[in-house]
């Protein structure tokens, strides 16, 4: 969930608005899934481009912080 690394690290898979409570599986550098029970939503994402481990970390970030935006909006 929403715990943060260091600084200079890249943040968690699930999104920077992920709590304790978000939970979900991340697997071979190219799928996620991750559910918040709070803001009711399940999130599944897939592709066929296995990444680096760094990339693709950096890209189930970036899926998940957009995901994160358009439920504030």
């Amino acid at each position: 969930g929403g715990v943060l690394p260091p600084p200079g690290l890249v943040g968690p898979g699930m999104g920077q608005k992920s709590t304790i409570r978000t939970f979900g599986h991340f697997g071979q550098d190219s799928c996620m899934a991750w559910s918040d029970p709070d803001k009711e939503i399940v999130v599944a994402f897939t592709c066929n481009r296995l990444l680096s481990a760094e990339a693709a970390t950096a890209r189930w970030q970036e899926i998940s912080d957009t995901i994160w935006q358009a439920l504030d909006s």
